[in-house]
């Protein structure tokens, strides 16, 4: 089995450390810092996380590359900065992405163009998410991420 990352932070699943462990490091730092003993929060698991169904279903000719699952559009709502880290850590996703495309080749990724202009929807790669994220809140429209991986013999993806 393949180890997935957080749903809602940094690392795999399998690395949160024991809650009790969790609690002992937070009262250290508290009590270092001069903050009042509180109670230590829990990440939301992601089968609680109310997640408004997509707005927009990929096309059949576009089904291979794209994902709509819960896993998929939660990790793909926010990105890793400590604000986005928090709201998903407890569950906030006001406006999660729709779908996740991944396109295999330059093919691929002019349907998926296509599509999205076809359907109004927006297409948002990964080098512009941190600027838009901060903005998500307000986003009323489709959003489908575009996740390109390196391809094979290169060392980046290029989008001209």
């Amino acid at each position: 089995m393949t180890r997935r990352r957080k749903h809602w932070g940094w690392g795999f699943e399998d690395q949160q450390p024991p809650h009790e462990q969790v609690e002992a490091a937070a009262a250290g730092a508290r009590a270092h810092l001069g903050l009042p003993p509180a109670e230590v929060e829990r990440p939301v698991p992601l089968d609680s996380i109310e997640l408004a169904p997509a707005r927009l279903d990929p096309p059949d000719s576009l089904a291979h590359i794209c994902a709509t699952d819960r896993y998929a559009r939660v990790t793909h709502s926010y990105g890793k900065s400590y604000r986005d880290v928090v709201r998903a850590f407890r569950g906030r996703f006001d406006n999660p992405t729709d779908v996740v495309v991944r396109p295999a080749d330059d093919a691929d990724l002019e349907r998926v163009l296509a599509w999205c202009e076809e359907a109004g929807a927006w297409l948002i790669a990964p080098a512009a998410t941190c600027r838009l994220d901060a903005r998500m809140a307000i986003i009323t429209s489709v959003a489908v991420r575009l996740w390109l991986a390196t391809r094979a013999g290169s060392s980046q993806t290029r989008i001209e």
